[in-house]
């Protein structure tokens, strides 16, 4: 288990939206912003705490950021008002999946924080975003081989 297994949980259940595939949904990789695409998420890890249950498990709770990019279409008012309606079925689809699709070791995840949302570039555009974001505190309980 590892970051990386979250993330691929994560993917593989955003990607359940019928508005996110493994096109536009990515870990610590923006560059797509540059491709005009009209949705785009890009995750990063956020850092960690380490808790030990017992002796034999122990918690890792992650916190994974979710940068989510819409871009402008006509009016201001009106790519927030998607962008708002699209972060809503986002956390619909993962609300739904608590457990990451299944992913080795996820307990649960909490939302931790939701940003407003905050405009990318000035003016209308193929690279004017609007960004939002979202940070998920994963719970992943492992039982690591001791040697004591």
């Amino acid at each position: 288990m590892s970051f990386s297994s979250i993330v691929d949980g994560v993917i593989t259940t955003i990607t359940k939206h019928a508005n996110y595939t493994s096109c536009n949904v990515y870990y610590e990789d923006s560059r797509a912003l540059g491709g005009g695409k009209a949705r785009y998420i890009a995750i990063s890890n956020g850092g960690f705490n380490r808790e030990e249950i017992t002796f034999a498990a122990v918690s890792h709770n992650w916190n994974v950021v979710l940068d989510i990019y819409s871009i402008y279409k006509g009016e201001l008012s009106a790519t927030r008002k998607a962008a708002g309606d699209d972060m809503q079925s986002i956390l619909d689809t993962l609300e739904a999946w608590p457990r990451l699709a299944d992913t080795t070791g996820v307990n649960n995840f909490e939302i931790a924080s939701i940003t407003p949302i905050e405009n990318m570039a000035p003016g209308v555009g193929r690279n004017a975003h609007v960004k939002q974001q979202i940070v998920l505190a994963v719970q992943e309980v492992s039982c690591p081989s001791r040697s004591e």
